[in-house]
């Protein structure tokens, strides 16, 4: 249920981003995929050799985080592709 109502957020969010910036809906993808840690949960996803992957950074976390959050860092470091790292 949880995963139903992000995917709804998502999608809205992803649209309303498209539409602000004059970007046609088939120019982007967003997959979902879902595992029991991080890793399964990269893993699970059609990745493909010219993908990237877009990671949030956070600095609400402290100097320690400054950067990346842990959630983020767990997820670049699993990454089979490029990150990059957006404020």
């Amino acid at each position: 249920l949880v995963a139903a109502e992000w995917a709804e957020q998502r999608e809205a969010a992803q649209r309303a981003a498209l539409a602000d910036n004059d970007i046609a809906p088939g120019d982007v993808e967003c997959v979902v995929a879902q595992g029991s840690n991080w890793s399964q949960a990269i893993d699970a996803l059609p990745w493909a050799p010219d993908d990237v992957l877009v990671v949030g950074s956070s600095q609400t976390r402290g100097l320690s985080r400054l950067f990346l959050g842990s959630t983020a860092t767990k997820i670049a470091r699993n990454s089979p592709v490029p990150v990059i790292v957006v404020p």
